[in-house]
């Protein structure tokens, strides 16, 4: 079960930033923050924290940390590129269901183009999005309006 979302990306993570940035994400994944944070679920198991916490619908990384951003969005179920000046571009959520996404927003804020953008549609119809400036992330409700000519 989950809340079925669409979503519309214009995300940008400057060439500059790329390492900062999946430091940060790489971050999320440590054993305390898991704990502190994992939306996906908890349980007792023996072993290390990261074989047993994780965020909604994200696989843990392999060895503790994933080995570049691109595969680290990936598991966050966020297509992307890399576009001819390096800059790696969010292109698309194939995830279908929302998660532990704003949390990861906040993480990649401090490093992500001013004025990016993700857009959200609901299951339920609802509207907001996310925009990105100043290194924060700041959320916007939205709606459809219509007009004639």
């Amino acid at each position: 079960m989950g809340y079925y979302v669409e979503m519309v990306t214009c995300v940008t993570i400057p060439k500059k930033n790329i390492n900062a940035c999946l430091n940060a994400i790489n971050e999320l994944h440590t054993d305390k923050n898991l704990l502190k944070y994992a939306g996906g679920g908890v349980f007792p198991k023996k072993g290390t924290v990261a074989e047993y916490a994780w965020y909604s619908w994200v696989d843990n990384p392999p060895n503790g940390k994933f080995e570049n951003l691109q595969k680290a969005l990936l598991e966050w179920r966020y297509d992307n590129k890399v576009d001819k000046n390096g800059n790696v571009i969010i292109t698309y959520f194939h995830g279908e269901k929302w998660g532990d996404d704003e949390l990861l927003f906040k993480t990649i804020a401090p490093f992500v183009k001013n004025n990016s953008t993700i857009e959200v549609t609901g299951e339920d119809d609802n509207h907001w999005r996310y925009v990105f400036s100043n290194k924060q992330v700041k959320m916007e409700k939205g709606k459809v309006v219509y007009e004639s000519d």
